[in-house]
C-alpha cells in the first residue's frame, strides 16, 4: 500500500476503534465539563484537572482499561561544547560525513518529503529553517495541520518562579528551550549562503511542542505524536491523515525514575507502533547514558518498533556518553541502537538567529530523520515503506566493529551493540533507495466488489460489480502484514476464501485486476 492508503486506513480504523469504545467515558467528562483529549493511536483519552468523584465513575466503566497518573520527567539533555568556528564553509562535519553533501551535488535534497519534529518547539522564524516550514509561503504562514503544541499547563519539574516563555496552547511554533530548533536545523537547515547545516534542505517539516522548558510527561508525549497520525487545524479539529510526515525525529526519552515504567511503557509502544503502521518512520534517540551496556532502556528508543540511533564523533568513534544496548529494562534483550550517525559538536540553529554546537544522540536522531527525507524525495514510491526505509539504511551503513561486546553480542561482529549495523551513509542509502519500486503502483484504487457474508463465519464469496477478472486476493491484517495472498486461475469474476484458522477481528481484503485494485474491510466471528 502506498503512504496516502496506509495512513487512511491507518486513521480510519484507529478512530472507529476508539469511537466505538469511549462515547460513555466522553460523556460523563462532558457532562462534569472537563477538558480531555482522545488519542486514537494508543487508545487513551488525556484529561487534565479531573476531581475525584468523577474518576472514581470513569474506574467502573467497563471499558477503561486502567487510569494511569501523569508522571513528570526530563527531556535527553544536550551538551554544548563550544563557540568554535565550523572549520567547513560549505558543509557542516556532519552532513560531509555521511556524504549527504554528494546527494544534494547531484540535485538530491529532499523536494516532496515532510520532516515531523516532536521537540522542545521550534523557532520557525529562523533564517536558517523558515522557508522550509510547510506553514510558511514566503507571504503567508498557515500553522493549521502543520503544528500542534501539547503543552496545556506548566511542568512541576520547571522553575516555578516563571512562567514559560512561549505561553500555553500556542497557535504557531515556538521554541523554549532551544533544543528543538536545533535538532530541526540538522535536518534541513541552511545558514546564508555559506553553509549547509541540515541533511535535506529541500524537504518542508512540520512539528509538535512535546516538553515545557524541557520538560515531559507521559500525557504531552503521547498527545504530540497521537497528532502526526492525522494533522489537525490549530483548534485541534478536522484531522486529516494525508497531512502526516514520513518521519519524526524524536530527540528525547522518558526514563523509569522519572516517571515512565512497565505500567505505562505499552501507551508508548502502541502508539509508536500504530504511527508505523500508518506509514511514518520514528526515529528516537537511543539515550545519553554510556559507556555501559544495557542502557538503552527508555522509551521510545528502546522499543523495537523505533528505529534508534546512536551518537559517533569526527572519527567515527562511539560517542562516551552514547548509550549501548542491549535492551534488557523490558526482559527483551533485544539488539539496539539500530545504527549511528554524528552526534559530537554539532553545529545547527538555535533561537534568535543564532547557531552553537551541541552533543548527544539528541544530534544523531535528526541525521537520520533527514536521510529518511532524502531517500523519500529521491524515491517518492518509498514513501509509507517504513521497513524498507529502515532495511536500507541498515544495509548500507558503514559497519563498525567495537572492542565491548554487550549482553552476548560480540562488539566484533555486525551488527553490535554498540554501533548497531554502523555509521549511516547517506549516499550508498539514496542510491539503494533509487532501485526501490512498488509493484502495485500503476494500479488504481477504485475496484467496485462485494464481499460476502460480513461478518463472516467459515467462507465468504468476492464478487466483482464490474466484467473484470480477478487475477489476486490479499487478506492482511490491521497492520498490513500479510496474511494470504490467493492467486486466481482462469477468467473469473467471482471466487471464494476459505477463513479456517483465522482468528475473530478486523482484516483488509484487497482485489486485485489487469488493471484496477480495490480494498474492503472484512470482519470475522468465530
Amino acid at each position: 500500500m502506498t503512504k496516502l492508503e496506509k495512513g487512511r486506513l491507518a486513521f480510519n480504523q484507529l478512530n472507529d476503534h476508539m469511537n466505538s469504545l469511549s462515547t460513555s467515558v466522553t460523556n460523563v467528562l462532558k457532562q462534569n465539563n472537563i477538558k480531555y483529549r482522545v488519542n486514537i493511536s494508543s487508545s487513551s483519552i488525556s484529561v487534565n484537572n479531573v476531581d475525584i468523584a468523577t474518576l472514581n465513575m470513569l474506574a467502573s466503566d467497563p471499558f477503561v482499561k486502567g487510569i494511569l497518573y501523569n508522571y513528570a520527567f526530563n527531556n535527553l539533555k544536550e551538551l554544548p561544547l563550544s563557540d568554535q568556528l565550523e572549520v567547513r564553509n560549505t558543509y557542516t562535519w556532519g552532513v560531509a560525513k555521511v556524504e549527504a553533501d554528494k546527494l544534494h551535488e547531484l540535485g538530491y535534497t529532499g523536494v516532496g518529503a515532510v520532516l515531523g519534529g516532536n521537540d522542545t518547539g521550534f523557532d520557525w522564524t529562523h533564517p536558517a529553517i523558515r522557508a522550509k516550514y510547510r506553514g510558511w509561503n514566503g507571504g503567508i504562514a498557515d500553522h493549521n495541520y502543520n503544528w500542534h503544541d501539547a503543552i496545556h499547563e506548566n511542568s512541576p519539574l520547571s522553575n516555578p518562579n516563571t512562567q514559560n516563555p512561549c505561553g500555553l496552547n500556542i497557535k504557531f511554533p515556538c521554541d523554549d528551550n532551544s533544543h528543538g530548533t536545533h535538532t530541526m536545523g540538522t535536518m534541513v537547515g541552511v545558514q546564508g549562503d555559506t553553509l549547509t547545516i541540515g541533511m535535506a534542505p529541500g524537504a518542508k517539516w512540520i512539528a509538535t511542542r512535546d516538553m515545557e522548558r524541557g520538560n515531559g510527561s507521559l500525557q504531552t508525549y503521547i498527545e504530540a505524536l497521537d497528532w502526526f497520525i492525522a494533522p489537525t487545524d490549530t483548534n485541534d479539529l478536522n484531522p486529516n491523515p494525508d497531512m502526516s510526515p514520513d518521519v519524526i525525529n524524536n530527540s528525547w526519552y522518558c526514563s523509569e525514575e522519572e516517571g515512565c515504567n512497565v505500567d505505562n511503557w505499552t501507551l508508548m509502544q502502541i502508539t509508536v507502533s500504530n504511527l508505523k503502521a500508518a506509514g511514518v518512520v520514528v526515529v528516537a534517540s537511543a539515550g545519553n547514558s554510556g559507556p555501559n551496556c544495557e542502557t538503552i532502556a527508555f522509551v521510545p528508543g528502546m522499543l523495537d518498533e523505533a528505529f534508534s540511533i546512536g551518537a559517533t564523533d569526527f572519527q567515527d568513534t562511539i560517542a562516551g556518553f552514547s548509550s549501548r544496548g542491549a535492551v534488557s529494562a523490558d526482559g527483551s534483550f533485544r539488539l539496539k541502537p539500530d545504527v549511528s550517525a554524528p552526534g559530537v559538536n554539532v553545529l545547527s540553529s538555535v533561537p534568535n538567529n543564532g547557531y552553537n554546537y551541541y552533543s548527544g544522540t539528541s544530534m544523531a536522531g535528526p541525521h537520520v530523520a533527514g536521510l529518511v527525507a532524502l531517500m523519500v524525495g529521491a524515491n517518492p514510491l518509498l514513501a509509507g515503506q517504513v521497513d524498507t526505509i529502515q532495511e536500507i539504511i541498515k544495509r548500507t551503513a558503514e559497519p563498525i566493529p567495537s572492542g565491548q561486546s554487550c549482553s552476548g553480542f560480540d562488539g566484533g561482529t555486525i551488527p553490535n551493540a554498540v554501533y548497531g549495523y554502523g555509521r549511516i551513509n547517506a549516499l550508498k542509502a539514496v542510491n539503494e533507495a533509487l532501485k526501490f519500486t512498488l509493484s502495485r503502483n500503476s494500479l488504481n484504487n477504485d475496484l467496485s466488489f462485494s464481499l460476502y457474508p460480513n461478518p463472516a463465519i467459515g467462507d465468504i464469496t468476492i464478487s466483482l460489480k464490474g466484467k473484470d477478472e480477478i487475477q489476486a486476493v490479499v487478506m492482511v491484517d490491521i497492520t498490513g502484514k500479510i496474511l494470504l495472498n490467493k492467486k486466481v486461475e482462469g477468467r473469473e469474476y467471482m471466487t471464494r476464501l476459505n477463513l479456517d484458522g483465522f482468528s475473530s477481528g478486523s482484516y483488509f481484503v484487497k482485489v486485485v485486476t489487469k488493471n484496477q485494485s480495490g480494498i474492503a474491510k472484512l470482519i470475522i466471528t468465530n
